[in-house]
């Protein structure tokens, strides 16, 4: 089965703008973009779908997907355009309980379950620092919950920077008048046209709970709806045009239009406040509506502090390994394990073959193996719009790694995309000639290992560092992403905190001289728990400013249970 033309992979690589890989701003960002589910998804995705999903499971009337829309609206809705202050800067993470009476992701859980919030500040950082994480993923998260819903494609772009503090308040309230929204949208730099169709684009998901309005709606005693959610339309855990038509067609029960009390009714103010002209053009044209959406949700989400500049819209690599993995064995060879997502694709005849080049920047006849797949090594992308397939680097899905000498090293890959199905469809793929670089001065030893079966006894960071560059290293360490709850603040909301562990520089070089590399050790001590679940990178800083990022992470309960004699010892 072909979704998408193979042809089309090609077509989309010259007239998108895509980055070099590898790279630490965006490799994993593109990745939360683009892999929403099957092979390689992301969480975000996982916790959206099914729509009408609500923490760990459907059947509670409230959803995920509502929620992520939610919060980004209330995250930027502080923005003052006119002052250049607040936006989409994650400052919901540090706004009290009490500063916001509506509720958003980040609120929804009790600290008992503490792994969904913390999407929104993704795990797998592609920085690894405590900048830029929650506010760049309350904004993806809204883009995907968009998308997977039944939604238009939003266009996103990537750079937002966390703000330290709380903003001032700035979330429109319903008992408020008509003027005083018209004011804060104003502010926030919408007109009153876009003030209108950024609510109906909000409010086709979702509703108003009992639980945090009780004043606005009734409790309503239903098993299957335990939040007692009183939905904007009819469809609540889809996007479509459905709250434009009822209320275009006078049936709406959304309780922002139709409650008891009009006081509350602000949905019903803003949406007539231009005597009903956008919302009638909304019911009668779906496409209309969604094309709108898409604008005002990207310009929503690219609502950002005055010095803050985002990058251009995130498209996706027509061709991109991920996954690497490069390993210092200790016998002379190299361990190259990864995948490769060919974009756009999932024809049964698409043939990948890679070339990589060794550290000299040659080529030798046995540097080149076809790559494996299978029909389970698909993703997909908005809502299946997209489909990609992915290629182990093995002859077969269950083979070992490619293993390479030692001495020769690797520098870079190319891939050669191939279709018997079409004619002449035959592409290398080599980022300009510059090759998808692959680092080999600093990785992972096979001997890192863990104290799973000792729990008395701390397990060891084993790194292979190139003896060529020994000298010109400043410093080794690996890090990792700890999370931590702001006090006071929403709930359960985690925020980020970098935890490094330094790896000493020997003091004495005893390793066998005919090694190209030497191995530094350290304890997992002081990060032994974080570890046990949350990835570590290996990270290399030489004395002339260069960052090296080894290829590959680790977790500790992965790892071989034991240590056996010093790595060093036997380098």
């Amino acid at each position: 089965m072909r979704s998408l033309s193979f042809v089309a992979l090609y077509a989309s690589a010259s007239s998108a703008f895509v980055y070099t890989w590898p790279d630490r701003k965006y490799d994993t960002v593109e990745g939360v973009r683009w892999q929403h589910l099957g092979h390689n998804e992301n969480q975000i995705s996982t916790l959206i779908t099914p729509c009408n999903q609500f923490l760990l499971g459907p059947g509670t009337g409230r959803s995920n997907a509502a929620d992520w829309i939610r919060t980004a609206f209330h995250d930027m809705a502080p923005h003052d355009k006119k002052a250049g202050t607040g936006g989409m800067d994650g400052s919901i993470a540090r706004t009290s309980a009490t500063a916001s009476r509506s509720p958003s992701l980040c609120s929804c859980l009790p600290p008992a379950q503490p792994s969904h919030v913390r999407v929104c500040a993704p795990r797998s950082s592609p920085s690894l620092t405590s900048n830029a994480l929650v506010g760049d993923g309350i904004a993806l998260g809204a883009v995907l919950a968009m998308e997977n819903c039944g939604g238009p494609e939003i266009p996103y772009r990537h750079g937002r920077v966390d703000a330290k503090s709380s903003n001032n308040p700035g979330v429109p309230e319903p008992q408020q008048p008509l003027s005083s929204h018209i004011r804060s949208f104003a502010r926030s730099g919408f007109s009153k046209e876009e003030m209108i169709g950024l609510v109906a684009c909000g409010h086709t998901f979702g509703g108003v709970q009992n639980k945090i309005f009780p004043q606005i709606v009734p409790p309503l005693n239903d098993p299957t709806n335990n939040e007692s959610t009183h939905f904007f339309d009819a469809s609540g855990f889809k996007f479509d045009n459905a709250v434009a038509t009822e209320y275009i067609g006078g049936h709406s029960k959304n309780p922002l239009v139709a409650g008891t009390n009009d006081t509350f009714n602000s949905d019903k103010r803003i949406f007539g406040s231009d005597r009903n002209k956008t919302m009638a053009a909304f019911a009668r044209s779906p496409q209309l509506f969604a094309k709108t959406c898409s604008t005002l949700i990207s310009r929503m989400i690219d609502t950002v502090p005055k010095g803050v500049k985002l990058s251009d819209v995130l498209e996706p690599l027509p061709v991109k390994p991920d996954n690497i993995d490069l390993v210092y064995v200790g016998d002379g060879t190299l361990r190259l394990g990864g995948e490769v997502r060919i974009w756009n694709n999932t024809s049964p005849t698409t043939k990948v073959r890679m070339t990589w080049t060794n550290r000299d920047g040659r080529t030798a006849a046995a540097n080149s193996v076809q790559l494996a797949t299978n029909p389970d090594l698909v993703g997909t992308a908005v809502n299946g719009r997209y489909k990609s397939a992915w290629f182990t680097f093995n002859r077969t899905v269950e083979a070992t790694p490619i293993t390479l000498k030692e001495a020769d090293g690797i520098k870079a890959l190319s891939f050669e995309v191939s279709d018997s199905s079409y004619s002449g469809s035959h592409h290398t793929y080599n980022q300009g000639g510059k090759g998808y670089r692959i680092r080999d001065e600093i990785m992972w030893a096979a001997s890192t290992c863990g104290s799973v079966a000792d729990p008395a006894s701390a397990g060891r960071f084993d790194v292979a560092i190139r003896r060529d560059v020994v000298d010109k290293v400043a410093r080794v360490w690996v890090e990792t992403l700890e999370f931590t709850n702001a006090p006071g603040q929403i709930h359960a909301i985690d925020l980020p905190r970098v935890v490094q562990v330094e790896i000493p520089r020997l003091t004495a070089d005893t390793s066998d001289k005919k090694s190209s590399y030497v191995v530094w050790s350290a304890s997992t001590d002081g990060i032994e728990e974080i570890a046990k679940t949350q990835p570590v990178r290996l990270v290399a800083l030489l004395k002339s400013g260069e960052r090296i990022d080894g290829n590959g992470q680790r977790i500790i309960q992965g790892l071989q249970p034991s240590c056996s004699v010093s790595a060093s010892a036997r380098s």
